[in-house]
């Protein structure tokens, strides 16, 4: 099972340290603690529609990173590790690049 990680005390601290997930997270929880103390109808739609959006970015990269535990070796690593992701790209880039050309003769 996946650890969780270490919560920072606040969003500025979350925010400085680079780490996405633990942002989100303390993103999300300042939001509920607003949501909850809050009585204005508008702030509770926005609040609400950005805490919901934290939510399922969180559970995102908490799947992300559990596949990632669970099978290091995806595909992605695999090309990432023997450069291959960069050629892929080129490569697609290019047929990108053909295909404007055909288009606009």
């Amino acid at each position: 099972m996946a650890k969780k990680p270490k919560q920072p005390a606040d969003l500025l601290e979350a925010a400085q340290s680079g780490d996405r997930l633990i942002t989100l997270i303390a993103l999300r929880d300042l939001l509920a603690e607003r949501l909850q103390n809050t009585e204005s109808s508008r702030d509770i739609a926005s609040m609400s529609r950005r805490l919901m959006q934290a939510v399922e970015e969180i559970e995102t990269l908490e799947k992300i990173k559990r596949a990632k535990e669970e099978s290091p070796f995806s595909l992605y690593e695999i090309r990432k590790q023997f450069g291959l992701e960069q050629e892929a790209l080129k490569k697609e880039h290019k047929l990108n690049s053909i295909g404007a050309e055909h288009e606009n003769n």
